[in-house]
């Protein structure tokens, strides 16, 4: 038992230099509280940026592989266009098979091909490496797609300006 406690059932006062000055303990404790609160929040901060972070980091490192990958997709996508049509066979069509599991695993991870034929030249999404000398601020063929994730532009679409395709 404290001295208080003593003191308080035997109904007598606490001695002076002992008095207990309940003013203070309770602004110490509304300090305390405080602290814990901000602790609380500096923590909550902490982890949303870390998440954040994280995030941004896995997007990087998605990135980085696909701007990796997407030339073998152009090389294919170009051996297929230039396979003769009376070669088309077994061959070819695995290969167009293998071509929609590579555009089916990009569209699974949020990757897009950026329209650009016939559009309207924009320098945010498009490249132009040609233009016909007739005129025309539209594309008018594509040399090689753009490709997007999310709102982000992975590589713009290498293109031709002129007038637009009929």
């Amino acid at each position: 038992m404290t001295d208080t406690q003593e003191f308080a059932e035997s109904g007598d006062a606490p001695p002076a230099g002992d008095a207990i000055d309940v003013a203070a303990l309770l602004a110490e404790r509304d300090a305390l509280i405080e602290q814990v609160q901000r602790a609380r929040a500096d923590y909550a901060n902490l982890k949303r940026r870390s998440e954040q972070e994280l995030e941004r980091a896995r997007g990087a490192a998605t990135e980085r592989i696909l701007k990796e990958i997407l030339p073998v997709l152009d090389d294919l996508q170009d051996g297929l266009a230039h396979i003769p049509a009376e070669q088309q066979d077994g061959i070819a069509n695995g290969m167009r098979l293998v071509e929609q599991k590579f555009q089916a695993a990009l569209g699974r991870l949020g990757v897009a091909v950026t329209d650009a034929l016939g559009q309207p030249f924009d320098p945010a999404l498009h490249e132009a490496v040609d233009f016909d000398p007739s005129g025309g601020q539209h594309v008018a063929s594509v040399y090689r797609q753009g490709y997007r994730m999310g709102d982000h532009l992975l590589r713009p679409a290498v293109v031709k300006v002129g007038s637009p395709p009929n």
